[in-house]
């Protein structure tokens, strides 16, 4: 997952600039507690970065796509990168989760039925409900993340 140094002073694994270094497990809770993040791959020589409302289904992020750029990619089974994070201004904290993987469309009866029942809200295709749209599930080899801890001001 990483690689993490010595435990930092309060006893967690800490990368080499000091940042706390979050298990897979802290990082799927991260991921759970957000709704937007940002899908970056390479297309046409160049490197796109959309951001995209997304569910964890289990513990793979899945999100909506019309007909684009983003369905294309996912349809070509293109390495991409997916990240979400959150800061405190205040406290100066925060934290950073980066999953890497391939997309695949959710083709599943089963899986499509129960991503319908979500709470999933995408903000970005507001006003087009109505627009035909596809579920997009990242397949990940590789789930990071890096927590700054708060610093006082």
């Amino acid at each position: 997952m990483g690689s993490a140094s010595n435990p930092g002073r309060d006893g967690w694994a800490t990368d080499h600039i000091g940042l706390r270094v979050l298990s897979e497990d802290e990082c799927v809770a991260a991921l759970a507690g957000q709704r937007v993040g940002r899908l970056a791959f390479a297309a046409d020589g160049e490197v796109e970065i959309f951001p995209v409302a997304f569910v964890l289904d289990r513990s793979a992020v899945v999100f909506r796509s019309g007909l684009g750029t983003k369905l294309l990619a996912a349809l070509d089974r293109i390495a991409v990168a997916f990240e979400v994070d959150q800061f405190e201004q205040a406290s100066r904290s925060g934290w950073s989760v980066l999953v890497k993987g391939t997309c695949e469309e959710v083709a599943d009866s089963a899986a499509l039925a129960r991503l319908e029942a979500t709470a999933f809200e995408n903000w970005l295709e507001f006003p087009h409900r109505s627009a035909a749209y596809r579920w997009i599930r990242i397949l990940p080899y590789s789930i990071t993340g890096r927590a700054l801890p708060p610093h006082v001001i």
